[in-house]
């Protein structure tokens, strides 16, 4: 009976110490799995906001984990490069050239045919304002009484100096 008691408690206390090994080693492991993976997480919802993390996320391995967080530092760096080309647009500079980030790049697409198309728009824009801006002042030159003479004499200056012709 003591024998059977003795050998009852013991495989009792082996339970007890290999389950609490266990739940020792997966809080271990799991830690170490679930803490870079709520960290791209919060840092994924943060960009799905509009909001750029300065804080690197740091991962050391070469498992499923470390491919996660290389595609979000891909996404992140990808993300900066479309304020930027958006902040240059804004700017008024259209010459920054879109760098597509592969074949299917629809975003940088779409961003390289907003800027050329407002740089098209933009020059036109320039050249109507020069030619309506060229209006007005020849209407300025040639309004009230003028003799015939000093009409056209005030029409070729005119047309001579706005376009810089000899």
């Amino acid at each position: 009976l003591v024998a059977r008691q003795q050998a009852a408690m013991t495989i009792i206390t082996l339970t007890l110490v290999i389950g609490l090994s266990v739940l020792f080693l997966m809080n271990r492991f799991g830690r170490h799995l679930l803490t870079p993976l709520l960290l791209i997480n919060s840092q994924l919802k943060l960009l799905a906001q509009g909001q750029l993390v300065e804080e690197e996320l740091e991962y050391q391995g070469t498992d499923e984990v470390a491919e996660i967080v290389s595609s979000a530092h891909l996404l992140k760096a990808s993300m900066k490069s479309t304020i930027a080309q958006a902040n240059a647009i804004a700017a008024g500079n259209y010459s920054k050239e879109v760098a597509l980030l592969s074949e299917q790049d629809q975003l940088g697409r779409a961003l390289s045919e907003m800027t050329h198309t407002l740089d098209e728009v933009t020059k036109q824009n320039v050249i109507q304002d020069w030619l309506k801006t060229g209006q007005t002042q020849l209407h300025d030159q040639m309004s009230g009484d003028q003799t015939l003479v000093d009409l056209a004499n005030n029409i070729i200056s005119f047309l001579t100096l706005y376009i810089e012709a000899q």
